[in-house]
């Protein structure tokens, strides 16, 4: 827990922010990719259904619910910024 606490940190400190905006089309490939529902990726990222929908829907969120949904699609949370 703590490797991933202190990699979550450097990472927010790198990009600099309490918000982050995620490339919901790019999200969007990639569950199709991986043959993923918004629950599946709720289930494997353990962020909600309503986070993800509203993410889907153009909303920001926090570094850490970024960095939850991009190990769960296998991707740099860098490339998953817009």
């Amino acid at each position: 827990m703590r490797i991933i606490k202190y990699e979550l940190k450097v990472r927010y400190q790198e990009i600099g922010g309490d918000i982050m905006k995620i490339n919901a089309l790019k999200m969007q490939i990639l569950m199709g990719k991986k043959n993923l529902t918004i629950k599946e990726l709720a289930y494997k990222s353990a962020v909600s259904r309503q986070t993800i929908s509203c993410i889907k829907a153009g909303k920001s969120c926090s570094p850490q619910v970024a960095y939850k949904l991009s190990q769960a699609l296998d991707i740099d949370m860098q490339e998953l910024l817009e």
